[in-house]
């Protein structure tokens, strides 16, 4: 045999002994692993038995008093979901009363009222405009730091190739006597 074979042959049977190797420790993890889930669970199954043989041994007032307290639970619940729904209630009622007061108001307000609204739904208007037109301006400016970024890097990769043609050039120059 030549020694390229037996190269080959040695690194082969190195390989499958590592393989072999990775292979019975992966499934001696899953062994483990599947070892520890069963003793869980045991472990679970016997602690749910001890629970229910300790509370089996408690007198019937304790069940009853269990009882009694899952109940109040479920009435305070109950008591503060209708309370809830009644402040949502109470709250539209509000809100409708204002709206309505609002609108009565407005029926026969004075003409300042009028001329006082007006200027805040144009000072609001003009603020609004105001905030559209600065995100306008700082996206339009990161906009060109992007596009001046890129330019700065082109003419800086373009200085680089043209030194690199002159510096060729001038070796060749040099070199072949041009």
């Amino acid at each position: 045999m030549t020694q390229e074979i037996k190269v080959a042959i040695i690194a082969t049977t190195g390989m499958v002994a590592i393989l072999g190797a990775l292979i019975y420790s992966n499934h001696a993890e899953k062994e483990r692993q599947l070892k520890a889930k069963q003793e869980n669970q045991k472990l679970e199954a016997e602690t749910k038995l001890k629970k229910a043989e300790i509370e089996g041994s408690y007198p019937p007032e304790y069940w009853i008093a269990k009882k009694a307290e899952a109940e109040a639970d479920a009435q305070v619940r109950q008591a503060r979901i209708e309370s809830e729904e009644r402040l949502k209630i109470d709250q539209r009622n509000r809100e409708d009363a204002d709206r309505k007061a609002q609108r009565e108001f407005e029926k026969d307000a004075p003409e300042s009222y009028w001329q006082h609204k007006r200027f805040k739904e144009e000072e609001e208007t003009k603020r609004k405009q105001l905030e559209i037109d600065d995100q306008r301006r700082r996206r339009l400016e990161e906009q060109e730091r992007d596009i001046a970024a890129k330019q700065a890097k082109s003419l800086e990769e373009g200085t680089k190739a043209l030194e690199k043609a002159l510096r060729t050039a001038n070796y060749a120059s040099t070199m072949f006597g041009y």
